[in-house]
């Protein structure tokens, strides 16, 4: 897992696991190791993770501290449920940042995770799937596909931005993040392990966090 500060695109937290770790295995605690690894005088203020971090615990933790959330929704049995009954006049067309018209469209409501009582805003998008329609076995935990279209989710304490917005300062997540992770892979080796022992490969492949001190904002978003 890589955790980094969006403005300045630098890795302050890694942590290297075994192959079978589930994916939301103690992403809390990387959270606030992240947070703990600030300069002295930063806060956190947005959070952007993907779907591993969509959690009762997360969510809970955002609202305690203040901190603005994008995470990617798991698409529960309920979910899908209730997008199966969406009209088509219940979707609203997104808008590219250059102000044209996506083929994406999204629907807005509210929803609750687990136990917890607090519900938050949810970005339903839909996109028409293209090319030969076709059972996809390897679908993930994050999306479904039904009548031609693919549906992801967003779940966001932004309500003050519009669904366009949201949909689009999600989505840069991934171009920074996922750069991140080709760098451990290609250039720290991380495709291939080098050796048997799991701690020696860890000394190999995982940089050391590092920070850039000279900035002097109070608030920085850290990506994960």
């Amino acid at each position: 897992m890589v955790g980094h500060i969006a403005e300045i695109n630098y890795v302050i937290e890694t942590d290297f696991r075994e192959g079978n770790t589930a994916p939301k295995t103690r992403n809390l605690e990387f959270i606030k190791k992240c947070v703990s690894n600030l300069p002295v005088g930063v806060s956190m203020k947005y959070l952007k993770i993907d779907c591993a971090g969509y959690q009762k615990s997360i969510i809970q933790y955002c609202d305690e501290e203040k901190v603005h959330f994008a995470i990617r929704s798991i698409m529960s049995k309920s979910l899908k449920s209730y997008i199966n009954t969406l009209d088509e006049d219940a979707w609203e067309p997104i808008i590219k940042p250059d102000g044209s018209e996506s083929k994406m469209c999204s629907h807005r409501t509210t929803h609750k995770i687990s136990n917890y009582e607090k519900p938050f805003t949810l970005i339903i998008q839909r996109t028409p799937k293209s090319g030969q329609q076709q059972l996809d076995l390897n679908q993930g935990d994050d999306e479904m596909e039904s009548n031609g279209y693919v549906y992801r989710a967003i779940a966001t304490s932004l309500d003050h931005m519009s669904d366009s917005e949201i949909i689009s300062w999600y989505g840069m997540r991934a171009g920074k993040s996922e750069n991140k992770i080709k760098e451990l892979m290609l250039d720290f080796g991380g495709a291939h392990m080098p050796c048997g022992q799991f701690d020696a490969n860890a000394l190999l492949v995982t940089p050391v966090p590092y920070f850039f001190y000279s900035y002097q904002d109070k608030f920085r978003m850290v990506q994960i």
